[in-house]
């Protein structure tokens, strides 16, 4: 019996071949290290996927991965900490569909103190490849 690799955030489900269910799995698991980081640090967090911004200001953690991957590239919007309303912070740009590991492919420089576990995650993946 063959295993069905499903997209993950695809709606509706979409079959993909191992080798993209492999690299979306990396991405998922470095973006949801660096929203941890963010979350834990007291931030707030948005999501522009491209064409729209399609979250704003959230604490939850299932809602801002929920957001992501559904286009080619999301722009995770960093809030100040505890911000309900306001301007940004800075940014990260993710971009799918290459190696994996790599999705984190620019932020704004005044994020790097949140960068540490999303950076961790990506080295040990591509330690693995």
């Amino acid at each position: 019996m063959a295993t069905t690799y499903y997209a993950i955030n695809s709606n509706p489900k979409r079959e993909v071949c191992y080798s993209v269910y492999k690299r979306q799995h990396a991405e998922y698991a470095v973006i949801s290290a660096f929203v941890k980081a963010a979350l834990y640090a007291g931030h707030t967090l948005g999501v522009f996927d491209g064409e729209e911004v399609v979250l704003e200001h959230s604490k939850s953690y299932k809602k801002v991965m929920a957001a992501i991957m559904s286009t080619d590239d999301d722009y995770i919007f960093v809030y100040p900490v505890g911000a309900t309303s306001g301007p940004r912070i800075g940014w990260v740009r993710c971009i799918y569909g290459n190696d994996g590991p790599d999705v984190i492919s620019d932020y704004s420089v005044g994020l790097e103190y949140l960068m540490g576990k999303a950076n961790e995650v990506s080295d040990r993946l591509y330690s693995r490849m």
